[in-house]
């Protein structure tokens, strides 16, 4: 037998539809109309790096349990690691982060000042597919997506967002 110890892949077939696709060459079609057509040639890999001209900012969000641990990990001889009993509180945190241009060829990523906010999930609010998404009302969205736009413009001038959905 021919076989090989690997993880399988999980692909939803529908990301590849039609509609999928045409979306995903405007979307890369508008991200390249953003980038210089000034190149540098980058000495350590020997590839030309176009930057962008306007701020790209990016949005997540995620969460996080209280004693998040890996399941293993290295130890020493005789040292015994002691795992907490149950998850503990969960977490929603959220953030924004920036791409932008600094002098005529070089880019700096960084979290726009006041987006990460961190806060404890309601476990009543946690959905029945198990995760925050019932936490993280449209209503906190919408408070902290506002507050991010307040602070754009006076931070990065004009700026292109991007969301995952």
């Amino acid at each position: 037998m021919d076989c090989s110890f690997k993880v399988g892949e999980r692909r939803d077939i529908g990301a590849d539809n039609v509609a999928n696709v045409i979306y995903r060459r405007i979307h890369l079609e508008r991200k390249r109309t953003n980038l210089n057509k000034r190149t540098s040639l980058n000495k350590r890999t020997n590839l030309n790096k176009r930057t962008a001209i306007r701020t790209e900012v990016f949005l997540d969000e995620s969460y996080c349990n209280l004693h998040h641990v890996a399941q293993r990990t290295w130890l020493l001889p005789k040292i015994c690691r002691s795992l907490p009993s149950g998850k503990g509180r969960r977490f929603c945190i959220t953030g924004a982060g920036a791409i932008t241009q600094v002098g005529k060829l070089r880019t700096r990523g960084e979290w726009v000042k006041g987006s990460v906010k961190v806060w404890t999930a309601d476990k009543a609010a946690i959905t029945s597919a198990g995760d925050y998404h019932g936490d993280f009302t449209s209503e906190k969205f919408e408070r902290w997506f506002w507050q991010l736009c307040e602070t754009l413009p006076d931070e990065y001038g004009e700026c292109d967002i991007m969301m995952a959905l």
